[in-house]
């Protein structure tokens, strides 16, 4: 990323860059003209992003993916998305990584196929995406004059982002689960509070473990989420994974009582815990339940929105609940539950007129 400044009479630029995570910069001045400056900074980003000295015939896919990254995205994400880029990267490395030149329409798209064959569509979204991203760098830096990819058609397994796939309980094994969680509750027993709240309100497993103390209103019965916690990488709290994950949700009674067991160590409500440890007691808990479903902690969040749009719950308002960024993705996740409703509906409409 470059910034053009005029200086006196003459231009400069300054481009920043990242080298092991620290933020860097260079910058040259003297330059007559804007468009001087401007043309002299693409020169030292591609410097800085394929090395000095490179042959553009030799420049590699995935070699300029992670060089891309390295410049544009290194410190300014969370770990969790970092972690989804080095997936994207790895694997375009292992089965794409050849020269930008050699690159056509027809062998991208061949790829892109592959990669769908095992793969959503939204998944196969995000790894071209983040190839078109790196093309367009490509161009800017004239490593190349046109991107090859454009044009290419993203596929994928549409039944992978659909409903039937996704795990969930019943209405009944919920009563079950419930009941083997709430049997001998001890306030040392931190798992179960932890799945008990994700039953109860749909919350993600990090924003269960970034609630302190001050997010529970007893009095007006709500909790606010404006956080989450990343327990995976840095062990430090999060903002919200969308600009609707905050919000605030109506609770129970019985769950505030149970939340009342939690003994208060601070201004946290659970540990630092692992996501591992949270789904071994869980699978301990539906044994005891006698739930035969493997499932993990996730599925609870599932377990939560599906019971509400069975007992009628607007899609609107359980959206806004799951913090989803738009309702399409709730209407996506929960086509299943929708469309048993409208079967039920159908009948009361048979019956009114």
């Amino acid at each position: 990323m470059a910034s053009i400044t005029k200086r006196g009479k003459t231009w400069s630029y300054r481009v920043y860059y990242y080298d092991n995570g620290e933020r860097k910069y260079v910058s040259q001045s003297g330059f007559r003209t804007k468009a001087e400056a401007k043309d002299a900074s693409v020169l030292k980003e591609n410097e800085l992003l394929v090395g000095k000295k490179f042959e553009k015939d030799k420049v590699l896919l995935g070699n300029l993916m992670k060089k891309w990254f390295d410049l544009f995205k290194e410190g300014t994400i969370t770990q969790v998305t970092k972690a989804r880029y080095m997936t994207i990267i790895k694997y375009v490395k292992d089965e794409f990584n050849i020269p930008l030149k050699e690159i056509t329409l027809e062998k991208y798209q061949n790829f892109l196929n592959t990669l769908a064959e095992s793969r959503a569509k939204g998944t196969v979204k995000k790894y071209h995406e983040t190839v078109r991203a790196t093309m367009e760098y490509a161009i800017q830096s004239k490593i190349i004059m046109h991107d090859p990819t454009k044009g290419a058609v993203v596929k994928g397994q549409e039944h992978l982002t659909k409903n039937e796939d996704i795990k969930y309980l019943n209405y009944e094994e919920f009563n079950a689960l419930e009941h083997a969680l709430l049997e001998g509750l001890q306030p040392s027993y931190t798992t179960r509070y932890v799945m008990l709240l994700s039953m109860y309100t749909g919350m993600r497993f990090g924003e269960c473990l970034g609630l302190t103390w001050d997010c529970i209103n007893f009095k007006n019965k709500t909790i606010k989420i404006d956080r989450g916690f990343d327990y995976r990488f840095t062990q430090e709290f999060t903002d919200g994974k969308t600009r609707n994950a905050k919000r605030v949700i109506a609770v129970s009674d019985k769950l505030l009582e149970i939340l009342k067991l939690i003994p208060r160590n601070g201004e946290r409500l659970f540990p630092v815990m692992s996501n591992n440890s949270v789904n071994y007691a869980l699978s301990r808990a539906l044994t005891r339940a006698g739930v035969h479903k493997k499932i993990t902690f996730h599925a609870l969040r599932h377990t939560h929105a599906s019971i509400l749009l069975s007992k009628g719950i607007q899609l609107l308002t359980v959206s806004k609940r799951l913090g989803h960024a738009d309702p399409t993705i709730t209407l996506q996740t929960y086509a299943h539950i929708l469309k048993e409703k409208e079967a039920e509906e159908n009948e009361v409409i048979r019956n009114i007129f």
